[in-house]
């Protein structure tokens, strides 16, 4: 698992092409935009899991939380 946390400004997570994850997002005030998925606002939580994740070795799950900013994941190029 890998855990990032702001407590003010933006966090980006760039997430390598192919790679199963599974992400969940917090913000106290701001906005989180993980792929296509945006929202914003007051205490906003967004998660999602790829197609093929269920959890085992080889995937990764990410914990992102800021405390006032964005939280954006995004598919590396």
């Amino acid at each position: 698992m890998f855990v990032a946390s702001v407590a003010v400004g933006d966090l980006r997570v760039v997430v390598p092409v192919g790679l199963e994850v599974r992400i969940d997002a917090h913000v106290g005030l701001g906005s989180v935009t993980v792929f296509a998925d945006s929202a914003s606002g007051v205490s906003i939580d967004r998660s999602f899991a790829s197609a093929g994740y269920d959890g085992l070795v080889g995937q990764l799950t990410v914990e992102a939380r800021v405390g006032v900013g964005r939280v954006i994941v995004e598919q590396a190029e």
